[in-house]
This record gives structure tokens, C-alpha cells and sequence, in this order.
């Protein structure tokens, strides 16, 4: 049977050491000679965006290592949201399915192979919604040695290095709609929704990016959890986030990810698992998203004042000062 290579696109617009980093560990993936690399380059919105945009802007027409790259340079600033929908636009005409991620992001050799071979075995299997590449490295979210298989399925999402099918997508977008997080935090049924699965986090970083609108990540996660269906992940993460050095839009400074190691091998076989709750996922589950009980009703408190005296207590910079110093919030992850 022909071995089926999704197209990879890569949204960037002015960190050129992450961007080439990015672009060469991938270049460097067992399949990358099979596989159609697809930029999209945005155009600079501020005056201190030009010195990197120039050097990626030179440096895009030397990559090699791939079957085909193809440039979409930005005449006007699409900012990220509009610059990868419309990346995903042109690919969805070609391609049944694709990989995606941001210019800060470093893989394992075997991603390409990792990625390509779940996104075929789960093509027609509505429980699973995306292939994600990225497993984080807290020592408590270490899968147990119990756990048999290479990669496991689990109710949530992470879009750092993911990969997924247009048709599905379709389904998912309607509700993963950036544009809806405002009218999401005014509907205090959904919210209730989203505490009962100890969504908690999510509604807590829903708030802090309120303003932006950037949410993505979180809305995904939360269609997984609200519609009871899977994402594959890896055992050992094939993605090295390099982003949380201050220049990412939703990053704070935090060394651990950059440091993180991740998977050297350069093949990958897939294995056959069934799509369950397993004891050792939930024990995962638990250490990477659960919060106690304290910060659940912090979290529960956040919503209540946003809800009903239209108070951002999470976003306003003032109120987040008092609460860094009073340590009254801390989640590792980043959502």
C-alpha cells in the first residue's frame, strides 16, 4: 500500500533562529523528502518585526530537504489567526489532511513518520479527532511502565505539532471558532459544562486571553472533553517547544520546555491500542490539567465576578501583579 504524506505548514513572520530550527529539524525527518512544506510568511506590523522578517524572507528560498516548498509571502500583516486559515485554505484543495505548526517548535526524527502513520490509521474513525506530537515533561505526567504501547489516546489536545483531516475539522471549527470566546464565557450553562469535566484550566486561560481572542488550543480541548472523542499523543514527545523565552504571543518565560528532551529515533512503528480511558492516561490526565480544590473555586470565583460584575480579574494587569506576588494562582502548563 502507497504511504499517504501529509503537507506540513508553518506559519512565521519574524523569529528567524526558531524559524530555521524549525525548518531544519523537520527537513531532517525520515519522509521529509516525501512531504510538501507549505510557509506562510506574514508581513511585518511593527518597525522591530523587519530585521528578522528580512532574514527569514532570504533565507525561505534555500530550504531544501523537502519534495516541494511553497511560499506564501503576505503583502499586508494577516496576523496568526488569518495567516494560518488561509495556509489551511490552500492546502485543504490539494490534500485530504495536514500537519501543522508554529516556527518555535523542534521534532524528533521520527515525527513525520509518527504523525503520517496515526493520521492514516485513524482517517476514518470519527472517536479521533487529531494527531498531536507534543507530550509534556513533568515527571508526575510520565506514563506508567504498565502502559504497553508507544503512543496513547487521551481526551485533550495540544497544537503544538498536530496534524488532522479537513473533513473532520469542518465539524470541529464550528464550535473551535476563536470568534465565538466572548459569547462562550457569556453562556454560564456551557461554563458549568466545562467545570463539571474539571475544565478549569481552560476557562481560567479563556479569560486571560479574552481580549486577543486567541483560543484555539482551548477551545479543541474542550470539544474533545464536551463530545467524549480522543487525540493520539506520543509516549515520548516528538515536539521541543522553544517558543517560552518571552517571544511567543501566549508564553510566558519558562526554561523547563526548551530543555525538554524528546524522542531521537529515527523510525517509528505504529501500534495497535484501543480508544479507552486508560487507568494510566487518567493518572496523566489528572497531573498535566487538574488543579485542587482551592483553585477550582479561584477559578470558579474568576468566572462568577467576569459573569456578573463584568470583571476581568484575570487579564487586568494591576489585578494579576497582586496575584503573582500573593501566589494565588500557579499553572505550569501552558494551555
Amino acid at each position: 500500500m502507497e504511504k499517504i504524506y501529509a503537507p506540513v505548514k508553518v506559519t512565521t513572520l519574524c523569529r528567524y533562529e526558531h524559524f530555521k530550527r524549525c525548518i531544519e529539524s523537520l527537513s531532517r525527518c525520515t519522509g521529509a523528502n516525501e512531504t510538501e512544506l507549505f510557509v506562510g510568511l506574514d508581513y511585518p506590523a511593527k518597525e522591530e518585526h523587519w530585521p528578522g522578517y528580512n532574514k527569514i524572507s532570504s533565507y525561505v528560498y534555500t530550504i531544501k530537504g523537502f519534495k516541494e516548498v511553497h511560499v506564501f509571502r503576505r503583502e499586508v500583516n494577516y496576523g496568526p489567526l488569518k495567516n494560518s486559515r488561509d495556509l489551511s485554505e490552500i492546502i485543504s484543495k490539494k490534500f485530504d489532511r495536514y500537519i501543522m505548526t508554529e516556527d518555535d517548535n523542534e521534532f524528533s526524527p521520527n515525527f513525520l513518520e509518527y504523525m503520517n502513520g496515526y493520521l492514516e490509521k485513524y482517517k476514518d474513525d470519527s472517536n479521533v479527532v487529531a494527531v498531536c506530537g507534543y507530550y509534556y515533561p513533568f515527571e508526575k505526567a510520565k506514563i506508567k511502565a504498565s502502559y504497553p504501547f508507544n503512543a496513547f489516546p487521551m481526551k485533550s489536545y495540544n497544537a503544538w505539532g498536530a496534524g488532522g483531516w479537513f473533513d473532520k475539522r469542518k465539524k470541529i471549527s464550528e464550535f473551535a471558532d476563536n470568534s465565538k470566546v466572548r459569547g462562550y464565557l457569556q453562556d454560564s450553562k456551557l461554563i458549568k459544562r466545562f467545570f463539571k469535566l474539571k475544565l478549569h484550566v481552560n476557562v481560567h486561560r479563556m479569560l486571560q486571553r479574552y481580549q486577543t481572542g486567541a483560543c484555539g488550543d482551548l477551545l479543541m480541548r474542550s470539544y474533545v472533553a464536551l463530545n467524549n472523542c480522543y487525540c493520539i499523543f506520543p509516549r515520548v514527545s516528538k515536539v521541543r517547544n522553544n517558543g517560552f523565552d518571552g517571544s511567543g504571543l501566549n508564553c510566558y518565560v519558562n526554561e523547563v520546555y526548551a530543555k525538554q528532551q524528546i524522542d531521537m529515533d529515527i523510525t517509528f512503528k505504529v501500534e495497535d491500542f484501543d480508544l479507552k480511558d486508560y487507568d494510566e492516561m487518567l493518572s496523566a490526565y489528572k497531573a498535566i490539567y487538574g488543579v485542587g480544590l482551592m483553585k477550582r473555586i479561584l477559578v470558579r470565583m474568576e468566572y462568577f465576578i467576569f459573569r456578573y460584575f463584568k470583571i476581568n480579574v484575570v487579564s487586568n494587569p494591576t489585578l494579576r501583579k497582586i496575584r503573582k506576588k500573593l501566589h494565588l494562582y500557579k499553572v505550569v502548563e501552558k494551555a
